[in-house]
């Protein structure tokens, strides 16, 4: 049981004019850490579904990054412009999500 978890139950059971020597203290710890480890679980699918045009425009850019080091550079130039669209896009995407 971690000192967040004891402290959240103390504040609890204060309010609730418990103590900790209640016999329903150590559920009520039990309870609160398993909701807080819930509550800290990484969501890879909601981390992906905001990341993902960050991620794609930074493929994008080592692409002409890429292509310039190669000594490509008009197709450097041309393909530096593909991370500023996604981005663009992305956020004019969102915006109508809101709407």
């Amino acid at each position: 049981m971690n000192k967040e978890t004891k402290k959240l139950a103390d504040e609890i059971s204060f309010r609730l004019l418990a103590t900790n020597k209640h016999p329903d203290y150590k559920w009520l710890c039990n309870i609160l850490n398993q909701q807080t480890f819930k509550r800290k679980q990484f969501n890879m699918k909601k981390s992906l579904n905001t990341w993902y045009p960050i991620i794609i425009a930074f493929a994008a850019m080592c692409y002409s990054i890429g292509l310039g080091l190669l000594g490509h550079t008009e197709e450097a130039q041309y393909s530096a412009h593909w991370s500023g669209t996604i981005l663009l896009f992305a956020i004019a995407i969102r915006q109508r999500r809101i709407l």
